[in-house]
């Protein structure tokens, strides 16, 4: 079964999901970066 939330919040719904959508794409795109710019500080 497919819940959907009542129009009146459906914006706001879709906010949250974006949001939360953002915080993992962030997180993972932070990682990438001290993954290239970590050993490249350390000189390896």
């Amino acid at each position: 079964q497919d819940a959907q939330p009542p129009a009146e919040v459906q914006g706001s719904f879709a906010d949250a999901i974006k949001a939360r959508e953002d915080e993992v794409r962030l997180k993972n795109e932070a990682e990438a970066y001290s993954n290239d710019i970590l050993p490249k500080a350390r000189g390896a």
